[in-house]
């Protein structure tokens, strides 16, 4: 038995140093889904109607999908490849113009990534820029003024361009994640531009690092502890396998893919300097 289990061992580094050194299954990055914290992360909308301007708060819900490198190093380079974020209190705004006054309102106000810009590099402290992205608006807004009364979708308008910056860390197995964003949409109504509303703020977000999925008992270091788990569950099939940890949604059997994840996970939570 004790020899079987050496013999097994042998065979799982042979499988990962084959794997890990063969440019076809080496992953290049990861997909991260982070958290969006509602508790601190928070946005303005402001809009400028007929010159009269006004704003109100809002925290934020969602969701932010983040590609990073993968392997057991400094973060170098980002790219945040989609998000659904959700304003979670509806926005009252009031105007006045000498001795008339009117009212906007939001339902269910939303911003979605249409489409990802290009990737950002990552400084020494974390800090990066993404640029040439494209969102798109959520919801409505309602409006009662002197001149006419209804609302305006925001899905309707054009999709914007806009650039964010962020700051990506580590605390040990955890990441967080600081964008701040910067977004103005035209308000049409009957084909005419009767002012803008721009949405600003910082949204906070968490995840953990892929290679945790890798971390089998959960010491916060990949090794042959965890080899030998892996190996106990090679090519078994079936719901909740503990190895089964590639793709992002489990496929229900322990393969290669599992493998290249857990190859370019290997050692990761270690100094390999020391």
């Amino acid at each position: 038995m004790k020899f079987n289990k050496i013999l097994n061992l042998c065979l799982g580094l042979l499988i990962l140093s084959t794997v890990g050194s063969t440019s076809y299954s080496q992953i290049v990055a990861w997909d991260h889904h982070f958290i969006v914290d509602s508790q601190i992360s928070n946005v303005m909308v402001e809009a400028t109607i007929m010159g009269q301007t006004d704003q109100d708060n809002s925290a934020v819900v969602g969701w932010i999908d983040v590609d990073l490198p993968a392997g057991n190093g400094p973060i170098s380079m980002i790219h945040v490849n989609d998000l659904a974020i959700d304003l979670a209190e509806q926005i009252e705004l009031n105007y006045r113009w000498v001795f008339l006054t009117g009212q906007v309102s939001s339902t269910d106000l939303g911003i979605d990534m249409a489409q990802a810009g290009s990737i950002g590099l990552v400084n020494e402290i974390g800090q990066f820029t993404q640029v040439e992205n494209i969102f798109t608006g959520r919801g409505s807004m309602a409006y009662d003024m002197p001149f006419a009364s209804g609302q305006v979708a925001l899905a309707e308008m054009d999709p914007i361009t806009s650039d964010f910056a962020g700051v990506i860390t580590q605390q040990d197995t955890v990441l967080k994640l600081e964008m701040s964003i910067d977004l103005e949409f035209p308000l049409i109504l009957d084909g005419s531009d009767i002012g803008t509303a721009r949405i600003t703020g910082t949204i906070i977000a968490y995840a953990d690092i892929y290679w945790t999925r890798a971390d089998f008992n959960s010491d916060n270091s990949i090794d042959i502890s965890d080899l030998e788990i892996f190996l106990s569950h090679w090519l078994t099939s079936g719901q909740d396998i503990i190895a089964d940890i590639a793709p992002l949604e489990p496929d229900g059997v322990v393969n290669l893919l599992d493998m290249q994840v857990f190859a370019n996970s290997w050692l990761s939570g270690y100094d390999v300097s020391q």
